[in-house]
């Protein structure tokens, strides 16, 4: 049986694809790095049953899956080329031109030209464990999202008990998989001499846990033996590049964030705990902080820095940190937020007065036209969250209201009742302390100033469905006292 042969360029996104047929011009196939996207490769290379020996540069993340999906197929063969070989390879033709087109060529010629050696996928061991640290880290995602939504639910008046006991018992059930498949990693790694090993070398730094090495072991044990730090730097994202931009062309260099995100976030946290622990990392971060104090990086670190601490449960320790940034950083990305947060923290524990002045502090100093598209949604935020604490003191003034008037202090209830109408004529409680006014009158036997307390809630609210209550309980009022003749 004839064999053929294709190369294919790859990419986060997308398989550029090569395939020589005899007498033919090169096909070239473009197709989605998806599950589906390898199905509709995978049929295009094998139309009519043909065999096919296919080259692919090693790129980690993005090549396994096609990888292995080519390698399971009976009419597939894959090889899995180091990309320093496909670059010597390159300069030997002298193809200085770079394109996908003309890469997934390049992979089909090296494919066709050198010795085809049979890629072996990793062991299953390793990419069930892979399978599983993915999981963990997509169970503490949505864990994160559910703390965030009782923490912003917090702040509604809406919320009822049923839906904060409905998110407590989710967060209480996602940490259980989690806690049970990180039992089941541990397991699959002690068990497996493969991986038992570097995972003892692993555990034996220090900041790195065990939850930590889990992470970091899935994700390198797949990469090839002969990558070298650099290689590894960049297959996390890691490897700073110049961003230019316009006329920008000075500006810092910055991280490419254009790797292995899974790798990169299991990195986070032991950096943080380097940082925070071990004597000379701590030394060389600050006195990096030190040196480039205008950097854009400092920003991102001390609020990446100040959130780890808030996950830590350290928020005091946070707080000086935002306002540290908000300080010296107010024209960078993290200057808005760190100030927003600031309201939230005091909101969360109902030190109103101090979240008011922080969220107004956020609208002063970080209008709509100094944010980010990201961000432009804080300020519609602040000012709800300010309305929010509007209805707090409302309602606040407004029970001690309540509290005269249940003890029979007509007068003083009723200057209280004014008093919120005064000072929050938009609250819900405005309309609850025009009511009471007139029951405090009524109390006292004075049913025409009363009546007259009564139509002004009739004639005011009696069109807004909210108010639908009070409404009718001035009318009901109203009714009884005309009955009464007493108006």
């Amino acid at each position: 049986m004839d064999v053929y042969y294709a190369g294919i360029d790859v990419s986060a996104r997308t398989l550029d694809s090569a395939l020589a047929l005899p007498d033919m011009p090169v096909r070239q196939g473009h197709f989605a790095n998806t599950p589906s996207g390898h199905r509709q490769l995978i049929k295009w290379l094998t139309k009519g049953g043909r065999s096919v020996r296919v080259c692919l540069e090693a790129t980690g993340l993005y090549s396994l899956g096609v990888a292995l999906a080519l390698h399971e197929h009976r009419h597939c063969e894959v090889m899995v080329v180091n990309p320093k070989a496909i670059k010597h390879y390159a300069q030997a033709r002298q193809q200085r031109a770079k394109t996908d087109v003309l890469d997934a060529q390049l992979m089909l010629d090296y494919g066709q030209r050198l010795p085809f050696v049979p890629w072996q996928p990793p062991a299953p061991e390793i990419l069930h464990l892979q399978a599983i640290t993915r999981r963990i880290s997509q169970l503490k995602v949505e864990s994160t999202r559910e703390r965030n939504r009782l923490h912003a639910d917090a702040y509604r008046t809406g919320m009822t008990d049923l839906i904060k006991r409905d998110i407590q018992v989710n967060i209480r059930h996602l940490e259980r998989r989690r806690a049970r498949l990180e039992a089941e990693g541990q397991a699959l790694v002690l068990a497996a001499p493969s991986l038992c090993a570097p995972f003892q070398r692993l555990l034996s730094i220090p900041g790195i846990g065990e939850t930590s090495a889990l992470r970091l072991l899935a994700e390198l044990a797949v990469l090839p033996a002969e990558m070298k730090p650099p290689q590894w730097v960049a297959h996390a994202g890691l490897d700073p590049r110049p961003h230019e931009s316009g006329s920008s062309v000075l500006s810092p260099r910055r991280i490419t964030k254009a790797g292995n995100k899974y790798l990169r976030a299991a990195l986070y946290m032991p950096a943080l705990t380097a940082i925070r622990h071990q004597v000379n990392i701590k030394a060389f971060y600050d006195k990096l902080v030190e040196r480039y104090p205008r950097s854009s990086h400092v920003d991102d670190a001390l609020y990446n820095k100040a959130w780890c601490l808030i996950n830590l449960e350290r928020t005091d320790d946070a707080i000086p940190i935002f306002q540290q940034i908000v300080a010296d950083h107010s024209n960078g990305t993290y200057g808005p937020r760190s100030q927003f947060t600031l309201g939230d923290y005091y909101y969360g524990l109902k030190e109103y007065d101090k979240a008011r002045e922080n969220y107004q502090t956020f609208l002063e100093l970080f209008p709509v036209d100094k944010l980010t598209a990201q961000d432009r949604a804080l300020p519609r935020k602040a000012k709800t969250l300010l309305g929010h604490l509007g209805e707090i003191d409302a309602y606040n003034l407004y029970s001690a209201g309540e509290k005269l008037f249940d003890e029979k202090n007509y007068d003083e209830a009723v200057k209280i009742f004014k008093e919120v109408q005064l000072k929050y004529p938009k609250s819900d409680q405005a309309v609850n302390s025009l009511v009471n006014i007139a029951a405090a009158y009524m109390a006292q036997e004075e049913y025409r100033d009363a009546g007259a307390i009564f139509q002004e809630v009739v004639d005011n609210y009696g069109d807004n469905s909210k108010f639908g209550p009070q409404v009718e309980f001035a009318k009901q009022q109203l009714e009884a006292m005309q009955e009464a003749r007493v108006l």
